[in-house]
């Protein structure tokens, strides 16, 4: 998540919102789906004033929304591209299991004395 942010943010800075005062940017977040599977819902969207210059190619950031953090997390992403907008959401499953690689009560080997 935090390498998918860090895309939005700098291609942002490149050619969208974040290159110009005149733009913005509206990130929101909720929690949504049934009790069965509950998601993190999120929503990027920048709001460019004016026509968006739509990319000739699909790049990393996009490649990394829409195919890795789905199979990476089993949630869902995608990046559009409208008229004068550019917007993401990423939909996250949330569970209440917590699957530690190691007890936190205890510390690791190599600092017991």
């Amino acid at each position: 998540m935090g390498l998918a942010f860090h895309e939005l943010a700098t291609n942002s800075m490149k050619y969208g919102a974040l290159s110009a005062a005149d733009k913005s940017i509206s990130v929101s977040w909720k929690v949504g789906g049934t009790p069965a599977r509950q998601e993190l819902k999120i929503r990027w969207i920048e709001d460019l004033h004016g026509p968006a210059a739509i990319p000739a190619r699909r790049g990393f950031g996009s490649e990394l929304i829409e195919k890795v953090v789905p199979y990476e997390i089993g949630g869902a992403g995608s990046l559009r591209f409208t008229d004068a907008e550019v917007i993401c959401t990423m939909d996250i499953p949330l569970s209440n299991e917590i699957h530690p690689s190691r007890s936190l009560e205890e510390p690791p080997d190599d600092l017991q004395h």
